[in-house]
């Protein structure tokens, strides 16, 4: 496995492929076996990754192997989340390996996540350093609705209201792939607060019956699990952004975050007038939010554009909506599904140039810039420098840092 690994750091893609391989085969060791699907996630062999991931998980049906393992195949995928899970269930194991993290080149994507950097405070020193005062994780929200279908709504609102406090500079606001584990969990706020590195907590539900919505949400002091602040919005459907934008600007006073005068309006930004391309854009965001780098689905990324599609063709001033469109296609471009999926560069440039007409600075056009670079172009120097530049109008969102961590696989 060393020597795989020295030809990994040499350049030699193909010789540690082999080498990995030789070495399981040899021993069975395990860590051979995570080292291979680590390389092949970040070579962008997703598939061989995904049978790694398979193979170690029949190799526990008839031995020991550590969660460490797996933590390395999702950091190659560029998982993050699911990384993590893997290393708090190393820790949760004691198992021996997690001593490895502080130094494990194979973890470094993962070093500028709090929750990491909770990880290995909590390993290494009596506690872990405390999190920022003004750090948040927004939770996924509870569908409360009796028409199940409109779980997509409450994953819709969680991912705005995300969006909204990102471009706070003064909050440090944790990314939605790293939240979504805790849909429908019964760990304690302290404990995800704990794995996360966060100070606080947004946790909230939806109920939505034909045109009126109710919206509970409640502000949680993690350390203590005191409540911060909570608040019950009933509200018809077309008045859904600005209980958006009061939940958003409610979080900012109570954690005492201080704002520009960009800022404070870019919490009162009404992205569409319509509510049925507000309904349909939210529908994509949910399915978007289904597909992860190591469990993706073209039919999740098609059933996203569908509705993305339908979001601009209802209102075609939907600048966000063509730019998440434009990051659909690309995605799929890249991944080519089928041959037809091998055209889709060239829709994502065409949505990509109405987001641009629309809103050329906003920060979500901007994103969608970056992914078609990287994505469609593949010129991975100038989808750096975008998402660099992105990072100074989002300075809150984990997402700008996670695009970064993939252009450097």
């Amino acid at each position: 496995s060393n020597f795989g690994l020295a030809l990994e750091l040499k350049g030699d893609l193909p010789g540690a492929i082999a080498e990995f391989r030789r070495a399981h085969q040899l021993d069975g060791d395990a860590l051979s076996l995570a080292y291979l699907g680590n390389l092949y996630g970040k070579t962008g062999n997703v598939t061989e990754a995904a049978n790694v991931l398979t193979e170690l998980e029949q190799l526990t049906k008839t031995k020991y192997v550590s969660a460490y393992a797996f933590a390395l195949v999702h950091a190659g995928l560029g998982n993050r989340a699911e990384a993590l899970r893997w290393l708090e269930k190393c820790y949760a194991d004691r198992s021996q390996e997690i001593g490895y993290i502080r130094v494990d080149p194979l973890l470094d994507p993962l070093r500028d996540d709090p929750g990491f950097q909770n990880l290995v405070g909590r390993v290494f020193f009596a506690r872990a350093p405390l999190p920022n005062e003004k750090s948040i994780a927004v939770l996924p929200f509870e569908n409360l609705s009796e028409d199940k279908s409109n779980a997509y709504f409450a994953d819709g609102i969680q991912d705005e209201i995300l969006t909204r406090l990102s471009k706070i500079a003064d909050l440090k606001v944790i990314s939605r792939t790293s939240t979504q584990r805790y849909k429908n969990t019964s760990q304690k706020p302290s404990e995800i607060a704990n794995q996360l590195g966060v100070a606080n907590l947004l946790e909230g539900s939806i109920q939505r019956t034909s045109d009126q919505v109710r919206v509970n949400v409640q502000l949680i002091r993690a350390t203590n699990d005191s409540h911060l602040w909570a608040e019950t919005y009933d509200r018809k459907l077309t008045d859904i952004f600005s209980v958006e934008s009061e939940i958003a600007k409610a979080i900012t006073d109570r954690l005492q975050a201080n704002l520009t005068g960009r800022e404070e309006q870019a919490l009162t930004v009404k992205s569409t007038n319509n509510p049925e391309a507000y309904d349909a854009y939210l529908r994509g965001l949910a399915f978007e939010g289904r597909n992860t780098v190591s469990n993706y689905s073209t039919d999740l990324s098609r059933k996203a554009i569908g509705f993305y599609e339908r979001a601009v063709q209802l209102d075609p001033n939907f600048a966000i909506a063509w730019a998440r469109l434009s990051r659909g296609e690309g995605r799929l471009s890249f991944n080519r599904g089928d041959a037809a999926d091998a055209t889709r560069g060239g829709t994502a440039k065409q949505a990509l140039d109405n987001a641009q007409k629309l809103e050329p600075n906003s920060p979500e056009t901007l994103l969608a810039l970056g992914y078609y670079q990287y994505l469609v172009q593949r010129d991975y120097r100038s989808a750096r420098t975008t998402f660099e530049s992105v990072s100074k109008t989002l300075p809150g969102s984990s997402e700008v840092a996670e695009a970064l961590g993939a252009i450097a696989r």
